[in-house]
């Protein structure tokens, strides 16, 4: 390892590995750790600017049942999501993925809604520093920056990518109004170009807020 981290960042093992991946996979733990390690942002980072590869993440709720919220709807939500009633009147494979996702821990998704990857962490400053600087586009070597539009566009896409997925079980929730804003200013700062949301069902859901959503949609979604 001491000998990969010395190297060009993109010419480690590790960053060989995940160009050749389909995507990469968070495993967060109840404190979401993993979000506040230099190393695992440079993962996602590389994840989001390859423009091809997918992000899911992975976790434990409070009832000890595994939920990943996907990028995209997994193959179980297209063979279940095809059947049944998800197939005649909750929203097909769509409909799927959002109640599979409404057991992702509302508490850990918040946390993840204040990242910021300039504040991650590293065992070896030195890792900190070129990984940041590699996020920026800056040499590595230089001084780390406190500020940059880099940051801002993957702290954005990240807590994007949490909104999107939280959306419904957020109108469920006894704290509608005050989270469903939190949502709203990450979705709309987030360049995502795809925003899949399936409300199907949801009585929650009426003519104010789908006026609210549409008018925070990413000026990016297609």
């Amino acid at each position: 390892l001491g000998s990969e981290v010395v190297c060009e960042l993109l010419e480690t093992s590790f960053s060989k590995a995940l160009e050749l991946s389909v995507g990469t996979l968070s495993v967060v733990d109840k404190h979401a750790k993993c979000f506040t390690r230099v190393w695992c942002g440079f993962e996602i980072a590389a994840t989001f600017t390859s423009g091809r590869r997918l992000w899911d993440v992975a976790t434990v709720n409070t009832e000890g049942a595994a939920v990943v919220v996907t990028d995209g709807t997994s193959f179980q939500d297209e063979v279940t999501g095809r059947t049944g009633d998800y197939g005649l009147h909750l929203g097909g494979p769509a409909g799927h993925k959002a109640d599979r996702e409404r057991r992702f821990p509302l508490a850990l998704a918040e946390k993840s809604l204040v990242i910021r990857v300039q504040r991650c962490e590293a065992s070896n400053e030195d890792d900190r520093r070129r990984i940041l600087n590699h996020i920026c586009g800056q040499d590595v070597s230089s001084p780390i920056l406190d500020a940059h539009k880099a940051y801002d566009a993957f702290n954005n896409r990240l807590h994007g990518v949490f909104a999107v997925a939280l959306y419904r079980q957020v109108l469920d929730s006894k704290d509608r109004r005050m989270l469903c804003q939190n949502l709203h200013d990450c979705l709309r700062d987030s360049g995502i170009a795809n925003v899949d949301l399936c409300l199907a069902a949801c009585p929650s859901f009426r003519d104010q807020q789908a006026a609210a959503l549409c008018e925070v949609l990413p000026r990016e979604c297609r």
